[in-house]
């Protein structure tokens, strides 16, 4: 060195080394890449990067801009220059483009000769740039020159942990660092050449140069391969463990890398989880990928949308928000609302909803269509209208235990919302701000809340009791500078780490040449490719014991081992579990062992055990079980009422029958989006028989001249009575519904002229087969013949019946000939029964049915019994599976072909 006053620049194998022994804390700006790099110098948390260094002082030229305004400047000046079409995309795509231009300075006038590309790119920069300085903006990728161009009063500086530095940072550090100021770059291995760059920049402003003989250290090296990434993660994460419980490592010396965090985070996190293991993953995410971003998100999507019943409902009955219960759901779910005023009608009558009612007030300024004077008048009225609409969605609980995102939201807000939020298009303006809000913020991911301190108890804990901090997973350029005593790396397979190299996008070969003519920098793939030789060799100086290993398989692609393997001269080996890491592994080790008997001591295991036999079983060839239906618990057919309907569902489906009828399982009430036909089925039968209330005991012209004018109040009547008014734009689709009652009536299919209305919506009970039995008829008709029976039907082919002699076809009809023999001699006393059929209200023209089997009908029926007396009730999938909503609970499947057990196997037990 030349003097306490001179201006240096170390170099030195082991940089942190030199640190130690060059810095002065207290009378030193000290410049750290990062606080582990700060840490493995020896020097205190008083420390700060070159980046916040420069957004501190940056703010006497302006303010940076946020995430939100970038990209909204950005989409601006793509307009501007490639116009409206497809503004978004651009924007999208001109980050490195427009930071390029940025970064070299921003030429007042293209440069020329740079192709006709490139100068669309500088176009877009130029207004960009205009775009931000009319907010009073400035682009991070300026700040560093800016503060170089006018820095605050130069001091002595310590810079510490960088590799190397680019021209923009050399000339900052440059026009900050008064006498005294010393710069530590290394010299070892893949770090030189890049530090050589930085040091000549620095000497040629006049710096001084020199070595260290500092020995650089030397990391001891495992390495390891896994069948899978699930394996290779469940070794690193026990041997984790191990380092912090039994070699009593401190949690701030532990450290795991992998380049693909999102390959590798939901695994990390899962088997973390398993062995009591806190991580804190160090990567931003999306806010709208945060629990508490989603939820704001919905909240957003509500409001652009006018509350749609979906988005509204999920909002209310979210834990964060909690304002919809049971009940009010049930009625929201009946009316399917949209609107504010449309949620106000449907919530009215619940205890729970008058906690939402209160709740919507606060959306009154976002709704379509708000009152007079109801929408804010500026943006600081749009601000405290959001605040106001918090306050009363999200719950304080939520509130602080999310505290960081919603921080992260509110500055977001204050970047984003816009200046001009006035007039009739504001609320349009603020929701388009609000959803790039969720798009482009991101917000530090965490695993857990309250990361600080975490108990890690497992099956090998010796002190359950012990308290760590939680374990970072990093990428692998957080590590340069840093110095940890126990470094794990993931995924270091050929491909994934170091990472392969591709051309930058928007710049080929020929736009970099023509942009490094004119003194524009663009990084190559040579020089993308050191960047990763540079992430890598820093994970290697920053270990005392480096894990290093990769997964053989990941999905259907196989991998070998990368090149940071052959450039440590390590071999990896198989990785081996040698006894559980945590309890889920020791429980699913003992779930098959019954020598295991533990299960009153780990009720978990308990559990797990039961479920897995249950699932076992499933899915053997073997015979079917409880759990298939075959319940064993009798029940008496004869002390039953069975219904026509209910008689079909068993024929088709027994385990269908068991939870409908016997076990009471049934679909929510739910309002219709649309006239869906069974509601449409329900409208036509509810008018249909109010309608023909005129027409009972006339016939021909007369009966349907009658129902012809008593349909319109009976129509008014029956969309009342089935909801069917409140489907969206009902009042649209009315008159076709009507009509198509209209040209029913007078068909002569539907009321012939030699019928006459008898009766209409009759109920009925008797005896069929010694089975008690009910029902209800749509209509009888008198006849010369006789009486007869007619069943409504919406659509127009042969209705699905049960099981009959052949067990595959669903073809036996019961409900005519239970008309027939139940229904029509008590409805119709002394009359000679003529027929039962089915009339296609849909088609408008009668069913044609086979004649009944009075033999197949008498099998059945014993086989029900026999069915019932056995507690036999086994899924039995069929063409009526398409209209079930138990797929869920029957869970039908390929599994059920390796069952012993099928329906024409258990012919002599059961339908």
């Amino acid at each position: 060195m030349s003097g306490p006053a001179a201006r240096v620049v170390v170099r030195s194998a082991d940089p942190a080394a030199a640190a130690r022994a060059l810095v002065d804390g207290p009378r030193q700006r000290v410049l750290a890449a990062s606080l582990e790099a700060a840490r493995a110098a020896g020097l205190g948390p008083r420390t700060t990067s070159l980046a916040r260094f420069v957004r501190g002082a940056v703010r006497r030229h302006g303010r940076l801009a946020g995430a939100v305004t970038r990209r909204q400047a950005l989409r601006e000046a793509c307009e501007a220059v490639f116009g409206a079409s497809d503004a978004a995309g651009y924007a999208a795509r001109a980050t490195l483009p427009v930071t390029t231009w940025l970064r070299a300075g921003f030429p007042p006038s293209p440069p020329d000769g740079v192709g006709e590309r490139n100068l669309a790119w500088w176009r877009v920069a130029q207004r960009y740039r205009a775009g931000l300085q009319a907010r009073g903006a400035i682009d991070p990728a300026e700040a560093a020159r800016l503060v170089a161009a006018a820095p605050p009063e130069r001091v002595a500086v310590a810079l510490v942990g960088y590799p190397t530095l680019d021209p923009d940072e050399v000339a900052l550090v440059d026009a900050v660092s008064g006498p005294g100021s010393v710069v530590i770059l290394p010299q070892h291995g893949a770090w030189t050449v890049a530090a050589d760059v930085a040091a000549d920049a620095l000497q040629a402003l006049g710096w001084s140069i020199t070595t260290r003989a500092d020995p650089g250290p030397d990391a001891t090296v495992e390495a390891w391969r896994a069948a899978t990434l699930d394996d290779e993660v469940r070794a690193a994460l026990a041997a984790v463990k191990r380092a912090l419980l039994e070699d009593g490592v401190p949690a701030g010396e532990v450290v795991v890398v992998t380049r693909d965090l999102e390959r590798y985070a939901g695994t990390l996190r899962t088997v973390a989880h398993a062995y009591g293991l806190p991580l804190t993953l160090e990567r931003r995410v999306a806010l709208r990928a945060t629990p508490l971003g989603g939820w704001l998100a919905t909240l957003v999507d509500a409001l652009a949308d006018d509350l749609p019943f979906e988005a509204t409902a999920a909002l209310l009955r979210h834990p964060f928000c909690a304002l919809l219960d049971q009940a009010g759901f049930d009625a929201a779910r009946r009316w399917r609302p949209r609107g504010q005023a449309a949620w106000r009608r449907a919530l009215t009558r619940t205890v729970r909803g008058r906690d939402a009612l209160a709740a919507l007030d606060a959306l009154t300024p976002f709704v379509a269509r708000p009152p007079r004077g109801a929408r804010p008048s500026a943006a600081e009225g749009w601000r405290e209208a959001l605040e106001r609409l918090l306050e009363a969605f999200l719950s304080p609980a939520a509130a602080a235990a999310h505290e960081p995102v919603l921080l992260a939201w509110r500055r977001a807000l204050d970047d984003a919302m816009p200046a001009d939020a006035v007039g009739a298009s504001a609320r349009g303006a603020v929701l388009r701000s609000l959803r790039e809000t969720m798009r482009i913020v991101s917000v530090p991911d965490r695993q857990l809340p309250e990361d600080q301190a975490h108990d890690v108890a497992g099956a090998d804990a010796e002190a359950p009791g012990d308290r760590v901090v939680g374990v970072r997973v990093v990428a692998p350029e957080a590590l340069t500078g840093a110095r940890y005593g126990r470094v794990f790396v993931l995924g270091a397979a050929e491909g994934m780490f170091p990472a392969p190299v591709q051309d930058p996008p928007l710049f080929d070969a020929f736009d970099r040449e023509s942009l490094r003519s004119a003194g524009v920098v663009v990084a190559s793939p040579a020089d993308l490719a050191r960047r990763e030789r540079l992430a890598a060799w820093g994970v290697w100086r920053a270990a005392e014991r480096l894990w290093l290993s990769y997964p053989e398989q990941i999905g259907r692609d196989a991998r070998l081992p990368g090149l940071l393997f052959a450039a440590l001269g390590a071999t990896p080996g198989p990785v081996a579990l040698a006894r559980p890491a945590g309890p889920a592994e020791r429980r699913a080790r003992d779930l098959a062992r019954v020598d295991v008997v533990d299960a009153a001591t780990d009720p978990v295991l308990r559990h797990a055990r039961h479920a897995w036999r249950v699932e076992l079983t499933r899915e053997r060839a073997s015979e079917r079980d409880a759990f298939d239906g075959v319940v064993g618990r009798p029940l008496d057919a004869l002390s039953r009422r069975w219904s026509a309907t209910q008689l079909t569902t068993f024929g088709q489906c027994r385990f269908r029958w068991l939870a409908q009828s016997a076990w009471g399982v049934r679909e929510p009430r739910e309002g219709e989006v649309e006239v869906s036909p069974l509601l449409r089925g329900s409208l036509y039968h509810h008018a249909l028989a109010l309608a023909l209330q005129a027409s009972v005991g006339r016939s021909g012209e007369a009966a349907r001249s009658a129902a012809q004018g008593a349909l319109e109040s009976a129509f008014a009547a029956a969309e009342r009575a089935t909801d069917a008014d409140a489907v969206p734009h009902w009042r649209h689709l009315r008159g076709e519904h009507l009509e198509h009652l209209r040209v029913l009536i007078d068909t002569p299919a539907f009321l012939p002229d030699d019928h006459e209305v008898f009766r209409l919506e009759s109920g009925f009970a008797g005896t069929w087969h010694e089975l008690e039995v009910v029902g209800r008829v749509d209509r009888i008709d008198r006849t010369k013949d006789g009486v007869v029976v007619i069943d409504y039907k919406t659509g127009s082919g042969r209705p699905l019946g049960a099981r009959g002699f052949d067990a595959e076809r669903l073809d036996l009809d019961l409900q005519l000939p239970l008309y027939l023999e139940v229904a029509a001699p008590r409805l119709a006393p002394g009359e000679r029964v003529a027929s039962a059929r089915y009339l296609s209200i849909g088609a408008m023209r009668e069913i044609p049915r086979e004649p009944p089997n009075p033999a197949e009908a008498a099998d059945f029926v014993a086989r029900l019994r026999r069915s019932l007396a056995a507690g036999d009730y086994p899924v039995e999938p069929s063409d009526a599976c398409r209209f079930c909503s138990l797929e869920a609970a029957c869970r039908k499947g390929p599994r059920l072909e390796h069952k012993g057990r099928t329906p024409n196997a258990a012919r002599g037990a059961a339908p």
